[in-house]
Formats: structure tokens, sequence, C-alpha cells
């Protein structure tokens, strides 16, 4: 029994050395503008349906930025989708931004579209 033991131990030590740990990870997220911007299209066409991943992650990122963002004022009846189309056409018209971060090309395109200005604090 011990034999079979060993047997096995050294089969799954053998295994372990000549499978690389990098194949067992999994793929980073690309957050480029580029990449995100195609399921920020994605939602936009299918607004009001369940979402792919890729739509989802574009919807989340803006929504998140949107709720934490000061300097941007959105109207409030704006949906998602909206605040996508006009990330997804700020990027398609600088194209300069496609390999940047989404995140920031995201806030520059609603301060761009929603700037809040001045506000008087009652």
């Amino acid at each position: 029994m011990a034999r079979v033991w060993t047997d096995c131990c050294g089969v799954v030590l053998v295994i372990t050395i000549l499978c690389p740990a990098a194949s067992l990870s999994q793929t980073p997220i690309d957050d480029a503008a580029r990449s995100v911007t195609a399921g920020c299209r994605e939602a936009i066409k299918n607004a009001g349906q369940p979402q792919s991943f890729d739509a989802g992650m574009c919807l989340g990122i803006i929504k998140g930025l949107h709720y934490l963002s000061r300097d941007v004022c959105v109207p409030p009846a704006t949906s998602s989708a909206e605040i996508a189309d006009i990330v997804s056409r700020y990027v398609d018209s600088h194209s300069g931004k496609t390999d940047e971060d989404f995140r920031e090309t995201s806030l520059e395109a609603m301060r761009s579209a929603w700037p809040c200005g001045k506000r008087h604090d009652i």
C-alpha cells in the first residue's frame, strides 16, 4: 500500500512540475477603454434584457463611477444605457483614448456631458 501511495504522489509531483502555474490562473481582465466599450455597446443594444458579463462590467463601472463621483451631475432620469451611450460615443470620437483605462475615460466622458458647475448648498 505504501508503494501505491508513493507512486501516486510521484505522479502528482511530476504533473505539478511540468504544468506551468500560469495556465491555472485566470486571464486578467482587460480594462482598456476599447475592450470595455464593446460591452457598453452590447448593453445599449440589449437594454432591458439580461446582459452578458462584458455588458455588466461596463454598466457596473459606469454606475459605480456615477455614484462616487462628486464632479459629474447626471440628470436623475438618465438610464445606465444612456450613460453607456455617451461613454461609447466619447471613446469613438477620441481615438487616442482607446488604450487608456476605461474608468478614467468614462469619467472624462461624463464630466464632458454633465459637468456640475457651481453648487449652492442651502
